[in-house]
């Protein structure tokens, strides 16, 4: 699913770059700067995916239906904000890149089309995301390899009906790509009001506060059938849960902003020291360095949809069996007599529980640490297996992406091309890891990750290969990169490099960013997220959630029974009286609750049921 929208721009490049040299290096530039206002709302794909896939693994459909929603009106506010923004900046944005007449014409007709359809870009990935909650992989990706397959036929069309006419073949492209991204939005979205959850009886009532259909043959949800299934009742905690939405929203919008911006400032760099030549081969790294990231990173989005539900599931079962084991040890205190010595059984109460838990947390987290590690090998293996491709295939590919003796003269040089392909196991496991930290939630910290990472690794190493290769300042004399030449070997003054060597360069420091955010990130998967201490810690979230939660319910209908209550006063069938003081409410109610009716009522209190609320019930079997 990740791979074929790369996949079909890696093609799209391919066919424009043997068409005309400037036009492929204006397509990169057009497609670098529209990304800044798309693929920086990456949030509304990959952080949709691991929320509603939570919400579904826990069994929330109210909770679930409100965060498709909240990601699809977010898509359309983001998209229509980014839209306006790139049309108020694209004078500066052509001045940044220093194009050159000849890229600059073809660029800004361009511009217009691929920054129109920005808004329908991001509903399509909002789309995506919720398809992905919904575990309906297999559906999102059938339509990402149609929505792939028609936009490069559509490009092939437009340059061949084209023809010489360079202005005709830009106004193709840019009609091709916005009826596809349009089309796309359209069928995703008729897909998530259309298509129900895997595990749920029934579609999600996404403009409907009332309740959803759950596994267990349809019963309400959990909230819905605390407070009574009025759809009068807000939903519980909805604020909360929005502002939530938004905190994590807002934490994704900035690790996708400097993401994109890495690439958009090293396009920049190639674009002002290297000319258009050297512009064009940066995008053939670009596109190759994007689809075998991709490819891989289809394993990432794995880790997201099956860890996020396996976590909520387990953090679910886990808090159930904490409520059953301290009723259990309460019920045992009420029991025993002081006689048979209060400190040594305090002792060894202490240590049983002690050695349940940690057995509960093992088995929550074996399935999740499991699936974690053979994913990360599966990503570090297909880094390995594009590696020896790109190795195998240079001469190949570099004929596919152009036909311009000069570009390729410049990718054939020996650094570009083994930075290229050096980083692909790198890039793999930084990618699955991405994932799985979007499994976790941790939003917070790829924020911060990346924060770190571009101002003290990339940014710094960009400048300096800015400086060296003329792009700001006067070190290299003017002409030496700029100029026309015959081939990458071309002799400058003293202490001055080859294009090659300033190609290699810029994308060195990509390298540099993925070295820190694979140390940054795999220090908090397995210190931290996979670990008991992390583990424990989301699931009293999930716990004080879910407490929360039911006490509102629990409000919604005292309110309606004392109004029922007094009505009957009015019309004289129930005495009018003080309310009844309220029973003290157990704070694993709502689990023992959910348990009984899990399973359509009763299973849940029977010993080994599995139903969550037995202690001997298997947590993730």
């Amino acid at each position: 699913m990740n791979a074929v929208v790369p996949l079909a721009m890696a093609a799209q490049v391919a066919l424009i770059g043997r068409r005309d040299t400037a036009m492929q290096g204006s397509f990169g530039l057009v497609v670098a700067t529209c990304a800044l206002g798309s693929q920086v709302f990456n949030f509304l794909s990959d952080g949709v995916t691991a929320k509603v896939g939570k919400s579904i693994g826990g069994a929330s459909w109210r909770e679930a239906a409100g965060r498709v929603r909240m990601a699809l009106l977010c898509a359309v506010a983001c998209g229509a904000s980014a839209c306006a923004a790139l049309f108020a900046l694209r004078a500066d944005a052509f001045a940044l890149f220093g194009a050159s007449p000849a890229v600059a014409r073809h660029a800004e007709l361009y511009f217009t089309f691929r920054c129109a359809a920005v808004p329908l870009e991001c509903l399509a990935k909002s789309t995506t995301g919720v398809l992905g909650g919904y575990r309906r992989v297999h559906v999102a990706t059938a339509l990402s390899v149609g929505r792939a397959f028609a936009e490069a036929a559509a490009v092939a069309l437009a340059l061949a009906l084209g023809g010489d006419d360079e202005t005709a073949c830009i106004l193709g492209l840019g009609l091709a790509y916005a009826a596809c991204v349009a089309a796309h939005a359209a069928v995703g979205l008729a897909l998530v009001f259309a298509l129900r959850p895997v595990g749920a009886r029934g579609r999600l009532r996404i403009w409907s506060v009332g309740a959803e259909p759950s596994e267990s043959g349809g019963a309400l949800d959990d909230d819905a059938a605390t407070d009574g299934g009025s759809e009068s009742e807000p939903e519980a905690s909805g604020w909360l849960e929005f502002f939530s939405f938004v905190v994590d929203g807002a934490s994704m919008f900035v690790r996708s902003l400097l993401l994109q911006g890495t690439f958009f400032a090293a396009m920049a760099v190639a674009s002002r020291a290297l000319g258009p030549r050297g512009l064009a081969a940066h995008n053939v790294v670009a596109q190759l360095w994007m689809v075998s990231s991709y490819v891989v990173d289809g394993f990432a989005t794995c880790g997201t949809v099956v860890n996020a539900r396996l976590l909520g599931e387990a953090h679910a079962k886990f808090n159930a069996w904490r409520g059953e084991e301290g009723r259990g040890r309460r019920s045992g205190d009420e029991h025993e007599g002081v006689d048979e010595g209060v400190d040594e059984g305090v002792d060894e109460g202490v240590d049983e529980s002690v050695s349940d838990e940690r057995s509960a947390i093992a088995r929550a987290l074996g399935p999740l640490r499991s699936t974690s590690l053979r994913l990360l090998g599966f990503g570090v293996a297909g880094g390995c297996a594009f590696l020896l491709a790109l190795h195998a295939a240079r001469d190949a590919l570099i004929a596919a992406f152009t036909s311009d003796p000069e570009v390729r003269a410049i990718l054939v040089e020996a650094r570009v091309w083994r930075v290229l392909a050096l980083a692909q196991p790198l890039n793999a496991s930084v990618f699955v890891y991405d994932g799985l930290a979007y499994a976790f939630q941790d939003f917070g910290f790829v924020r911060e990750a990346f924060e770190v990472g571009v101002g003290f690794v990339f940014a710094p190493s960009l400048a300096a290969v800015a400086l060296a290769y003329g792009a700001i300042g006067s070190s290299v004399p003017s002409g030496v990169m700029r100029g026309t030449f015959e081939t990458a070997g071309i002799d400058g003054p003293t202490g001055v490099e080859t294009p090659g060597a300033g190609l290699a360069a810029i994308w060195t420091c990509k390298v540099a960013l993925n070295a820190w955010r694979f140390a940054a990130f795999a220090a908090r998967t397995h210190l931290w997220s996979l670990a008991a201490a992390g583990f424990v810690a989301g699931a009293d979230a999930a716990r004080v959630k879910a407490e929360a939660e039911t006490r509102r319910g629990g409000r919604g209908a005292g309110r309606r029974r004392r109004g029922a209550e007094a009505r009957g006063a009015v019309e004289g069938e129930i005495p009018a009286g003080p309310p009844a003081a309220a029973a003290p409410e157990s704070p694993v109610s709502h689990w023992r609750r959910r348990g009984r009716r899990g399973s359509g009522g009763g299973r849940g209190e029977a010993a080994g049921d599995g139903g969550g609320a037995d202690v001997e019930a298997p947590l993730l079997g």
